[in-house]
């Protein structure tokens, strides 16, 4: 029998290497890319910081010579770059720095290497919390940042923008997007970036600029401002996203508009352009707290009266895997503003294993205190019934002590 963490490995080298592989045919339009290349680049991801001195010698030698490179070399250089990205050795940021003053291949290397950081809030990776918490270097990785994005064309600093969002908490990078809000034009996307990440930190931001941004991207950026409305599950959203699903709605995603819906309502249980109108007409000048209250009250009520629907239903919350199984549900409710009411259903015992898939979604390293009572009291409750998995999971987001897991581990691949 694979042992869980070896068998997570192998995983990780196996995505590693289809993702290196996709990219490359992507971007190159070609119908494969060298196996060695794919073979060096897995090796040099997986030797984690031990592999770094390599990395650098053999990303020196093809990068002078760009864009004067062929093809495969190209190939070669982008997926050594994307590499270095996964790595996150700190001894790369002095290499880095080197080159953003170069403007004939800075923006060649920011973009490969930060192609591979988290830069969504979505629920799609949580995965990459733990590889927040333990980057190193945060500080200077930070400084890198926010100097490349002064020396960037805007679609680039856009995406790193989105990297700094997603990657930093700090009092000075909450003033930079404080700043950015301030500065933005309404309509731009900045907007939305700096807001998604004053939303995430629990802190207030420019609602009148939020509804212009609204307005004037609704019409010609439906899919874009339908991903933010994912993300920052603001109420502002919530009359544009149900004219999306008006029969004449020129709308081909009308799936996330739904989900984005029930991610900012917490309703589950509508569809359709007609039903959602009726509900805003009647709950629309309510505030979003007592949407979560009204949804969590029901659930805890349900949890207490029958232990065993409160349990069934939880798992199908926040434990369903498919989108074929019928509307997700698990992203509608992984939002740190129903803590509250997670802390009341931590009370029973059954319930323990779904409030970690809870945690697992809607945990954000900067929340630590927060979350840790929660910890505690399904430690306490669930006497020693949690899964592997789930103690797995609440450990690499350090919300339980593990010696083994550190940032080097999650580098070379041990853990996921």
């Amino acid at each position: 029998m694979i042992e869980p963490v070896r068998f997570l490995r192998m995983v990780y080298l196996i995505l590693v290497s289809s993702v290196f592989a996709y990219s490359a045919i992507a971007d190159g339009g070609r119908d494969r890319i060298d196996s060695a290349t794919v073979a060096l680049a897995t090796k040099l991801v997986e030797e984690g910081p031990n592999g770094t001195p390599e990395l650098i010698e053999r990303i020196d030698f093809l990068l002078p010579k760009f864009p004067s490179l062929s093809n495969e070399e190209n190939d070669t250089l982008r997926e050594l770059l994307r590499a270095a990205g996964r790595v996150r050795d700190p001894r790369i940021i002095s290499w880095l720095n080197n080159y953003i003053d170069d403007a004939t291949k800075r923006e060649l290397v920011l973009q490969e290497v930060f192609s591979t950081w988290p830069s969504s809030f979505l629920w799609t990776e949580y995965l990459h919390w733990p590889m927040v918490r333990w980057l190193v270097g945060r500080e200077e990785w930070c400084d890198l940042l926010q100097r490349a994005i002064a020396k960037t064309s805007p679609p680039l600093q856009r995406e790193l923008q989105k990297v700094l969002a997603v990657n930093f908490w700090t009092p000075h990078v909450t003033a930079h997007f404080q700043t950015l809000q301030c500065d933005s034009s309404p309509g731009s996307e900045e907007i939305l970036i700096a807001q998604s990440y004053l939303i995430n930190q629990g802190l207030s931001i420019d609602v009148r600029k939020l509804h212009d941004t609204i307005d004037k991207l609704g019409s010609h950026e439906p899919a874009v401002l339908a991903e933010y409305a994912l993300a920052m599950r603001h109420e502002s959203f919530v009359p544009w996203l149900i004219s999306q699903l008006r029969a004449d709605a020129s709308n081909s995603n009308r799936d996330r508009v739904e989900l984005a819906l029930r991610r900012v309502t917490f309703v589950h249980d509508l569809t359709g352009y007609k039903a959602w109108s009726s509900w805003w007409a009647k709950h629309g000048k309510e505030p979003r707290d007592e949407w979560i209250k009204s949804s969590m009250e029901r659930l805890c009520s349900l949890a207490k009266n029958d232990p065993g629907a409160g349990r069934r239903y939880i798992e199908t919350l926040w434990l369903s895997t498919s989108y074929s199984s019928g509307p997700l549900y698990w992203h509608t409710a992984d939002d740190p503003r129903a803590l509250e009411w997670v802390v009341k259903l931590a009370e029973q015992p059954s319930l323990g294993e779904g409030i970690v898939a809870w945690i697992a979604f809607s945990y954000r390293p900067w929340m630590y205190d927060e979350y840790s009572p929660l910890v505690t009291t399904i430690l306490e409750k669930s006497s020693g019934e949690l899964s592997h998995n789930a103690m797995i999971g609440l450990a690499v987001r350090g919300l339980l002590p593990h010696p083994a897991f550190s940032w080097t581990s999650f580098a070379n691949g041990d853990i996921y």
